[in-house]
């Protein structure tokens, strides 16, 4: 039974039982009168009593006559029936509705449009891709990418790629120049230092620059004359020696400063003689792993397959156009390869 319906069944009844209790008043009533009337006429003979009724218009009495129909119980059976009848509309107009909502099922299938939802999602993973290829290739090319990193993970002080502007900078705006290539398979970060004051400790030594090159980049440095400094280069492989430098083989350059003699470059794998090879070629000379480059003569630490104080220049002397520079490790003449005296361009390799 729904609540409105159970509503006006229960209006009903309560009018219905004050009705009852109203004629039952009025019963009690109509028995008090009636009994005064009884006392009154206790005295009467009716026996005797006669009536009279020849005055009376008998044609008056019998005419028709409209009278009020009075309904004062019939309105709420009349209320409750209009009551009935609005309770009864909804179930028709839940008819109407369902049979609305059955339209939409058969038109639902010509209203879907697939093609121009299907060109829109074809254009955004073009989109996508075109966006990660430029950020690969700008991470590829950029000289600082992974820098942080390898610091952290070698424990090395952080450089900047740009340099130090009075001592190895980058560009080519001097006499002196060297430029970097990476012909290895994988990327590289190149650390570059002073060597004087222990400056190959990186994990106490800031570099004077550092950068990151991809397979197959290049970059330029210059160089300010008389300086003595090395290079090498951190690969995936590449550890910390226990002196706390790269433990890897090294590139070693003094340029000649205002014209005092030549300067000389080298290739020294005696911090790792199972290092990654380096190939510098000058003006005059080409230094790599075999060829004007310093090897140990015995290994002095086996750990680091390197050595010290025992080790040899090889193949390296007048007729390859090496021998007559200075030895960047003592700053003394008697190693590498020689320099022109105004100017010079190494082409540095690590493969």
């Amino acid at each position: 039974m729904r609540y409105s319906s159970a509503l006006v069944l229960g209006t009903l009844a309560v009018g219905q039982a004050a009705a009852a209790n109203v004629r039952h008043a009025s019963f009690h009533a109509r028995r008090s009168a009636e009994k005064k009337r009884a006392d009154a006429y206790a005295g009467v003979n009716w026996a005797d009593v006669t009536y009279d009724l020849s005055g009376v218009d008998w044609s008056s009495v019998f005419a028709s006559k409209s009278t009020p129909t009075p309904t004062p119980e019939a309105k709420p059976s009349s209320s409750a029936a209009v009551i009935q009848a609005a309770e009864v509309k909804p179930s028709s107009s839940a008819a109407v509705i369902q049979a609305a909502e059955v339209k939409p099922t058969s038109s639902a299938t010509p209203a879907y449009t697939p093609p121009a939802t299907s060109s829109k999602e074809e254009a955004k993973p073009s989109e996508t891709k075109a966006s990660i290829g430029d950020v690969i290739e700008g991470v590829a090319n950029d000289l600082t990418a992974g820098l942080s990193t390898v610091c952290s993970k070698l424990g090395f002080l952080e450089p900047s790629a740009d340099g130090v502007s009075d001592k190895i900078w980058k560009g080519n705006d001097s006499p002196w120049t060297v430029n970097f290539a990476n012909g290895a398979s994988s990327t590289i970060t190149v650390f570059c230092w002073a060597e004087a004051d222990f400056g190959f400790t990186l994990n106490t030594k800031q570099a004077l620059t550092a950068f990151t090159l991809r397979p197959g980049a290049k970059q330029t440095y210059s160089w300010a004359g008389g300086l003595s400094s090395s290079c090498s280069a951190v690969y995936p492989d590449t550890g910390k020696a226990f002196s706390g430098g790269i433990h890897n083989a090294w590139f070693e350059i003094t340029f000649p400063d205002g014209g005092a003699g030549t300067g000389t470059f080298d290739v020294s794998r005696l911090p790792n003689m199972s290092g990654h090879a380096i190939s510098a070629q000058g003006s005059k000379c080409l230094s790599d792993n075999d060829t004007c480059s310093f090897i140990c003569n015995k290994i002095e630490n086996p750990d680091e397959d390197s050595c010290t104080y025992d080790y040899s220049l090889q193949n390296c002397n007048a007729a390859n156009g090496g021998g007559g520079g200075i030895d960047a490790k003592y700053n003394a003449v008697g190693g590498g390869c020689s320099t022109a005296a105004d100017s010079e361009s190494i082409h540095v390799t690590f493969s």
